[in-house]
């Protein structure tokens, strides 16, 4: 892999793909030779190493006969599921507590 990466790095800067096997399976860098057109940068944003036509990525949207997903709560104390409680207020609260004994 190492080895691989490193042929890419050397024609990617302008050395002969002859030249740049020989280079990394020798390990004599002195046997680089420049390319006679230098290969072109990659274009823009590309984020690997692997020919794009334009870079980024792309999609095709959903077909409209797929169904969509359910939309839950968005409630952020509700898990999405309608479990939250209901409030009550802190005088119903303790009048519950003390009622059964928890003070």
């Amino acid at each position: 892999m190492v080895r691989a990466q490193a042929l890419l790095a050397l024609v990617q800067a302008g050395y002969t793909h002859e030249s740049a096997m020989a280079a990394v399976e020798s390990g004599d860098l002195s046997q680089l030779k420049a390319a006679p057109v230098p290969a072109l940068p990659p274009a823009g944003n590309v984020q690997h190493l692997l020919p794009q036509t334009s870079p980024g990525a792309t999609a095709d949207p959903l077909p409209a006969t797929m169904p969509r997903l359910p939309v839950g709560s968005t409630s952020p104390g509700d898990g999405g599921n309608n479990t939250r409680p209901t409030p009550r207020p802190s005088s119903a609260r303790r009048a519950l507590e003390e009622a059964n004994g928890h003070v």
